[in-house]
Order: structure tokens, then C-alpha cells, then sequence
């Protein structure tokens, strides 16, 4: 397959492309000659379509992999013996690296190959055919594939896609969105995601125990409700001639509770960690697994979403399968109650996740930790004392407390009454 055309250009050229030129050899060789000029690469970074020098420093080669990120046998989850070590193993993982592998998860390794075949047959299919099923926001078709052109542009991303919601089922998409090729496409997908949530499902159970203190079941199914939120996405980076001066996929948390990836032996997937970036090193049979901002928000920050991306290479392409569940669209996003008292007051604003979900969109990945602080509180309440001064505002079986803008001090359910929530 020809590389994609490497992009040094000013927004209104780069907008001026459509997909038909990639794969064009000559067009490709003629922009990468052009990237070597001081003034493209200026105009390119002045657009955000490369990486800027502050980050090329922090880049690692594809390769290179720390060996010290958990790898996880869950099957101890249900063995008596073995099951406190194994809870202790994913919660100092969660809480030390907002990321882990896990294996022995039950996922048979035939829904497994299934699923990185099909993919792989999906991308290797020629552009115009999968264009057939390319997403239209203006004509109302909110999934299928996402070709390169719109990919660098909008999020400076070196890689082709192809997304799909999975969850809840009035969301999904008609069947003509789906490719009609490769045979099986839809049927693996599904099989996969219907699978692994499950596993998602508890892992979260158990994160959620470990930080309330309690069982963290019922917190669990308020989330996972049947209407939660489950995106399907899967990701194809080809080679690239100058791989240090692009990303596969920029820096940036998932707006999700948590997020399963499944990555080929390729290498790529990099984390950071204290100011230091991490790969994570392809493990057959593993799935990764990823803290969200939601996970984040809701345990006040006793768990920290982790920030990821992928880095590309001029060596081997890569692929990569990410799901991952979310709350329902209207599930209130605030610190969990059991977490709030008067000496640890709410970190963020409460808001509904499809705000939420929106506001990080907008931000796009390249802001998306803006994102989850536009609902941090920057000025926390010391004590909640206070909340004598307003008792029309209070109700006793809930002491989460947030500053408004007239200065009163008001509950979550306050906030709904006025309308500053929606109920």
C-alpha cells in the first residue's frame, strides 16, 4: 500500500484535497520533498499538523517498551485462592498507572483473531470502496469509516478509521453504514464487544469497591444501566516517512469510565507517567486497559485518567481495536457521595455525560485535558459548615456541595431544581 500523501501544507491546500489523492506515489513524493523547506514546516506547525518541537522531545522510538506496566492474570478473579492477590493487582494498578494489561480474560483467542482479521481486511480494501460507507455529518451519517485526509487535518492524526456505537441499540447505526466487505465485518466486531463488556463490567465493579469503600455493584449498574454509551473504533496507521515529525494519534484521555484496547504486535500505544512516556509492550492474548476522565471525575480524582498516544514508524504498519463503556447520556458526571465530606470537598462540577462528552469533543484531542478541567472547582470549600447559612438549599442525604456564581453553596439536586443540571 503507497504511504498517505505527507500533508506540509497550508490549511486551505490541505483542504483543497480530497482522499481519491491518497496513495498518489508522485503527490507524496512531492510534499515530502516540500516538508524539508523551513517555511512549509512552518506553515505546517503553524496550522498544528505536526508535532511541535516541544513534543518531539518527549518521543520514545515505537519499539521501545517498559516492562514495568502490569500485565494481569484476572482468571484469579475467580478462583477463592488467588482472588484477593488479584483485585489488590488491578486496584494498585488503576491507582499507580491508570493502566494495565489483562489476560486469561475469558475472550476465546478465536473472537480475538477474528476481530484483527477482519479489520485488517477492512483497511486493505481499495479507498473508493470504503469511502462507499465514509462518514457525512451533513448528510446525517454519523458512522462508518474516517479517512485520512479528514483525520490530519481536524486532529493532526496520521491514520485511517473506522467507528461504530454499539450501545444503546436506538443509537446504532442502519445497516447500510456497515462495509459489505470483508464477509463476517459486523458479526466479529459484535462478538467481540459483546464479549469483553462483561469483563469491562466487573473490572469497573471492582475499581469502583475499592475507591467507595463499599460494594461497588450498585454503583456500577447505575451506570451501566442498559442505556450506557459503547463505541466500537478501530484504527489503521500506515508507515510514514517522517515519523518524528507526526503522531499516529496526539496525546490526549479517553471521556469514557474505562477503555479496552486491543493492539497488533506492531507497537506504538505509549502512556505517561511522573513526566515520563511509557510503551506498552504488545502481549499476546492481552487486552489494554485504560482509566477514563468519567472514572476520574467520579472518584475525585483517587483514580486519574491516563494520558496516551500513538506514535507512528517508517517501518511497519499498525492497527489497533478500542472499545470501552461510558455512562448513559443523561447519568449526572460528579464525584461520587461516599467520597464527599468536610475534609474532602468535590473536585469537579456536576454536568450531564453527553455534556460532558460534547465539551471534549469540542475540545478535540488535542485539548482534552482542557476539557476535564473546565468542570474542576478551583476554589475548594474548607469546611461545610457553611451550609447553615442556606438550608432552603440543603438535603441531608446528600452532602455533595458546589460553589454558583452568586456566591450561595448548593447541592446536586439543587442544582437540578434551578436548572443549572438538567434532571
Amino acid at each position: 500500500m503507497a504511504h498517505p500523501i505527507w500533508v506540509a501544507v497550508t490549511g486551505d491546500e490541505m483542504r483543497a484535497m480530497d482522499s481519491s489523492a491518497v496513495g498518489n506515489e508522485a503527490d507524496a513524493r512531492l510534499l515530502i520533498e516540500a516538508v524539508k523547506s523551513k517555511s512549509a514546516i512552518q506553515s505546517a506547525l503553524d496550522s498544528r499538523l505536526l508535532v511541535p518541537s516541544s513534543e518531539r522531545l518527549t518521543l520514545i522510538p515505537h519499539k521501545e517498551f517498559c516492562n514495568d506496566i502490569p500485565v494481569i492474570d484476572i482468571s484469579g478473579l475467580l478462583d477463592d485462592g488467588r482472588r484477593g492477590e488479584t483485585i489488590a493487582a488491578v486496584v494498585n494498578a488503576a491507582a499507580n498507572w491508570g493502566i494495565f494489561q489483562v489476560v486469561n480474560h475469558g475472550i476465546p483467542d478465536l473472537v480475538l483473531e477474528n476481530l484483527m482479521t477482519v479489520v485488517k481486511d477492512f483497511f486493505s480494501m481499495p479507498e473508493e470502496e470504503k469511502q462507499l460507507i465514509a462518514k457525512d455529518h451533513e448528510n446525517g451519517r454519523l458512522q462508518g469509516y474516517v479517512p485520512f485526509s479528514q483525520l490530519f487535518q481536524k486532529q493532526a492524526a496520521w491514520s485511517n478509521q473506522i467507528e461504530y456505537i454499539l450501545q444503546p441499540h436506538h443509537l446504532v447505526g442502519p445497516e447500510d453504514t456497515w462495509p459489505a466487505r470483508p464477509a463476517g465485518f459486523r458479526q466479529a466486531i459484535e462478538e467481540y464487544c459483546n464479549e469483553f463488556h462483561s469483563v469491562l463490567a466487573k473490572i469497573l465493579e471492582l475499581l469502583l469497591s475499592s475507591c467507595l469503600k463499599t460494594s461497588g455493584t450498585r454503583k456500577s449498574s447505575e451506570l451501566l444501566d442498559g442505556n450506557q454509551l459503547q463505541v466500537f473504533r478501530a484504527s489503521y496507521y500506515d508507515t510514514c516517512p517522517q515519523p518524528e515529525m507526526v503522531m499516529g494519534l496526539r496525546s490526549h484521555v479517553d471521556s469514557s469510565l474505562i477503555t479496552a484496547i486491543v493492539q497488533d504486535d506492531t507497537g506504538g500505544l505509549q502512556v505517561e507517567k511522573d513526566g515520563q512516556w511509557y510503551g506498552v509492550a504488545p502481549t499476546p492474548g492481552a487486552v489494554v486497559i485504560l482509566l477514563g476522565s468519567v472514572l476520574q471525575v467520579l472518584t475525585n480524582d483517587m483514580l486519574k485518567a491516563v494520558e496516551h498516544r500513538v506514535v507512528v514508524n517508517g517501518e511497519s504498519r499498525r492497527m489497533s481495536v478500542t472499545t470501552g463503556i461510558n455512562p448513559s447520556s443523561n447519568t449526572i458526571v460528579a464525584p461520587a457521595q461516599e467520597l464527599i465530606d468536610e475534609l474532602h470537598p468535590p473536585h469537579y462540577l456536576p454536568c450531564e455525560y453527553k455534556e460532558f462528552r460534547i465539551t471534549n469533543f469540542e475540545a478535540g484531542v488535542l485539548n482534552s485535558l482542557d476539557a476535564l478541567d473546565q468542570y474542576r472547582i478551583k476554589d475548594q470549600v474548607p469546611s461545610l459548615h457553611h451550609r447553615t447559612l442556606f438550608p432552603e438549599d440543603i438535603e441531608e442525604h446528600n452532602p455533595t456541595f458546589y460553589h454558583v456564581g452568586d456566591g450561595r453553596l448548593l447541592d446536586l439536586q439543587s442544582f437540578i431544581r434551578e436548572g443549572i443540571v438538567a434532571s
